[in-house]
């Protein structure tokens, strides 16, 4: 475990300890869920690539087309804290992946690949395609205040939703890229694994604005445990990428958390 991880635990932990010292915990629970992820990209300046002979602006209109499937998925802990009334409060932890996949057809000998290098001089000849994709690795602290949208006398009953606010912390430890070549290759290989994002300078503390529901349903066989399903758009609050780049880039995102929580 490195060093930023377990910062981000520490941190963690301090906030729950903080919030039980007001609010009474209500229930601690897991959550786990695939997420779609909508990238907002635009060009800050026409300069060139370093070590690319195209400019940010081509990259930019290229990288825009391409995209053509979003991927995404989290897992974490939550503590939900309550005061006796119809709101909660709702802090936790989790890791959360969001990137892309393309697939880029007709490439030339002296085109360049994003991310990857230049197409080998001595590949064959025919069509050249290539089918990559990179993902963005955070661990994030969510803070959510919960709005109950029954009266206190119903929040007992088999079924109970909420309406979600908040915000989220985020931590990325790390970006990772994969791609397969096919009619060429790059340096030798056809296979291409690894941090291999030269052109961007990504920021490592983000903030993603939170806004969902959470419907949870009681267990007929347990009225201590209860079952959820999180719908959650997170909206960055600025760019992923620090200033300088040569492209600001947002990575609003739709999860679908699914959970089961224990009651106290």
């Amino acid at each position: 475990m490195n060093k930023k991880t377990i910062i981000t635990i520490v941190f963690a932990i301090s906030i729950i300890t903080k919030l039980q010292a007001q609010w009474e915990v209500s229930s601690v629970g897991f959550q786990v869920g695939p997420g779609l992820g909508i990238k907002f990209q635009k060009s800050t300046t026409a300069d060139l690539v370093p070590g690319f002979n195209f400019s940010y602006q081509k990259m930019n209109d290229s990288t825009n087309k391409t995209d053509y499937f979003r991927v995404g998925y989290d897992v974490g802990f939550n503590a939900m804290f309550n005061n006796g009334g119809t709101f909660f409060l709702q802090a936790g932890i989790q890791y959360r992946a969001v990137g892309f996949r393309r697939l880029i057809e007709g490439l030339k000998t002296h085109d360049s690949i994003q991310y990857f290098g230049y197409i080998d001089g001595n590949s064959q000849t025919g069509s050249k395609d290539v089918r990559y994709q990179y993902q963005y690795h955070m661990i994030e602290l969510p803070l959510n205040y919960l709005i109950g949208m029954q009266n206190i006398e119903k929040m007992f009953n088999p079924f109970t939703w909420f309406i979600i606010v908040g915000v989220t912390p985020s931590f990325l430890f790390t970006n990772t890229m994969w791609a397969h070549t096919y009619g060429f290759d790059i340096q030798g290989v056809n296979i291409i694994r690894g941090q291999k994002d030269v052109n961007f300078n990504y920021k490592k503390i983000m903030i993603h604005g939170n806004i969902g529901a959470k419907f949870m349903f009681r267990n007929p066989e347990n009225d201590n445990i209860k079952f959820s399903i999180q719908p959650t758009i997170y909206i960055p609050t600025g760019s992923m990428t620090a200033a300088g780049s040569g492209l600001n880039m947002w990575i609003p995102s739709i999860n679908l958390h699914a959970g089961i929580n224990y009651t106290f």
